[in-house]
């Protein structure tokens, strides 16, 4: 059963819902209506457990209980886990996943399994008329709109919520889904609560009708006709003012509040940099999913072809410009080719790498999670019960760890070979073995046990800029997001920040490593 009592929500100073009071049991359908903006969906979210009373920005009264569990205090998603499902509004679909690859993913991650998995799965692709290929990106809005309930039913919850289910439907469509949603709630046993403000389709379907009233933030009973009435005499909610800015010191505020935001992400990185994720094949599965965008073929072509430039320019123009040539050049050759490998292994290639892979992979990581944020994504992970940062901010570290130094082996390999190339067009009278012996000289020594001296100080200095990378990259995608901008300005302050946090390693590494 869902219980709300004298529940009153705020935002911003505004009042959305004022000591509303209802009871959901199990089977029941509850309609709440109200104009767009009214605060339907945030009373919404509160009962799926994804407002609470910590949640910044909100202030929240009263009682809601689903079941023995009290939704308002903190961390409420976890204990209503398995309980609660929500369809949202814009779907929330894992777009990078197929359609029935959503479905397992909600069944793998239910507390109660509604019977054997492919059966389970098989059923509901069935009656909801799902392709299991199809791919989500490409689909309509009656098809997303069809997996993302049927998602939610593979989770098996013991309450729907459903957010405008019928927006952007046609009426044939929002009639089926309409008469999915009476089925589903009468022969599952589902207490299922629907806010929509086109309730055309939706009140034939439902037990009880609520109407959020947007002048007084009250919830009282209505029947279909009077509904219509009311709804047609109803003004608009208030729109609320955005408060004022002076718009020069904006760049100032948002960049203290970024980095007055560091040290809690970096406790975060502490908690999640252990691989525990909640389910071991979804967690190798967004593994892999960000080491392609850190660490793909494409990114590896990116800084080799750095390195080889570097590498060749700075042997290049270092022989091409040696002040009086044939004199000195005969007696510092071989200094100046150890001079040349001891710069390209730990200072120009490492620094160039870095740089480069904070500001090419960082933007995409930040991409791929900011329109999760954005699309409802990391709201749909939290609706499962999961903390969204168990399987993407512990892949998006990871990946860091171990593309960084690989990217930047790669960069180096190919800056000795550039290199090799530059010395042989200057002096083609030379063996490259003789290249080999000199340019490795002040690298390779007889006592030394690693491959080159100086490889565990390069080592922790790539993985530095890896977890500063990864940190600055997930804080800044994984903030809310309500329009593309946002997503845009996060991806940014990601490629800003992270190429200022991989200087300020490499500053500060100089000092300690020579």
């Amino acid at each position: 059963m869902v219980e709300v009592d004298d529940l009153t929500v705020s935002a911003g100073g505004r009042v959305l819902v004022r000591e509303a009071s209802f009871r959901v049991r199990p089977g029941e359908v509850y309609l709440i209506v109200g104009p767009s903006g009214a605060g339907k969906s945030v009373l919404l979210r509160v009962l799926a457990g994804l407002i609470d009373r910590r949640t910044h920005g909100f202030e929240i009264q009263g009682k809601a209980r689903i079941g023995d569990e009290e939704l308002l205090s903190a961390g409420s998603f976890r204990r209503v886990r398995g309980k609660v499902g929500i369809v949202f509004q814009e779907f929330a679909l894992f777009d990078e996943l197929s359609a029935r690859a959503n479905l397992a993913f909600a069944y793998d991650h239910a507390r109660q399994k509604p019977g054997p998995r492919k059966e389970a799965l098989e059923q509901l692709m069935t009656d909801f008329d799902i392709e299991a290929n199809l791919p989500l990106r490409h689909a309509s809005p009656g098809q997303r709109q069809r997996v993302a309930v049927a998602r939610t039913l593979a989770f098996n919850p013991d309450v729907l919520l459903y957010d405008e289910p019928t927006s952007g439907l046609d009426p044939a469509n929002s009639l089926r889904l309409s008469e999915r949603i009476k089925k589903t709630a009468r022969t599952r046993a589902k207490a299922t609560i629907v806010v929509t403000h086109d309730y055309t389709f939706l009140a034939p379907v439902a037990d009880k009708i609520l109407w959020l009233d947007p002048a007084t933030c009250a919830l009282t009973e209505y029947h279909s006709l009077e509904l219509q009435e009311k709804a047609l005499a109803a003004p608009p909610p208030p729109v609320p003012k955005p408060p004022r800015r002076f718009l020069s010191l904006a760049p100032l505020f948002h960049a203290v509040a970024f980095a007055a935001a560091l040290p809690e992400a970096a406790i975060d990185l502490l908690r999640f940099v252990w691989p525990l994720f909640p389910k071991l094949r979804w967690g190798i599965r967004y593994l892999k999913h960000y080491f392609m965008l850190v660490a793909s073929p494409s990114a590896f072509l990116y800084i080799g072809v750095a390195g080889a430039i570097t590498g060749f320019v700075a042997t290049y123009f270092t022989f091409q410009y040696f002040p009086y040539r044939a004199y000195t050049e005969p007696l510092l050759i071989d200094d100046v080719l150890g001079s040349l490998g001891f710069l390209l292994y730990r200072v120009l290639v490492p620094v160039l790498a870095t740089i480069l892979i904070a500001a090419r992979c960082g933007s995409a990581v930040a991409a791929d999670v900011g329109n999760r944020s954005w699309s409802g994504g990391l709201e749909a992970l939290r609706s499962f019960g999961i903390d969204p940062r168990r399987y993407l901010y512990t892949s998006v570290i990871w990946a860091f760890l171990i593309g960084v130094p690989l990217m930047t082996a790669a960069g180096f390999l190919l800056a000795e070979l550039a290199s090799l190339s530059a010395f042989m067009i200057h002096h083609p009278d030379r063996f490259p073995l003789f290249w080999d012996l000199h340019f490795h000289r002040f690298l390779v020594l007889e006592d030394a046990s690693l491959p080159y001296v100086g490889s565990e100080w390069l080592l922790l200095k790539l993985l530095a800029c890896a977890v500063s990378t990864a940190l600055i990259t997930y804080r800044s995608a994984a903030s809310p997001k309500i329009s593309v901008v946002s997503v845009n300005r996060g991806i940014t302050v990601t490629v800003i920040w992270a190429t200022l946090a991989v200087l300020l390693v490499h500053l500060v590494f100089a000092f300690l490593e020579f």
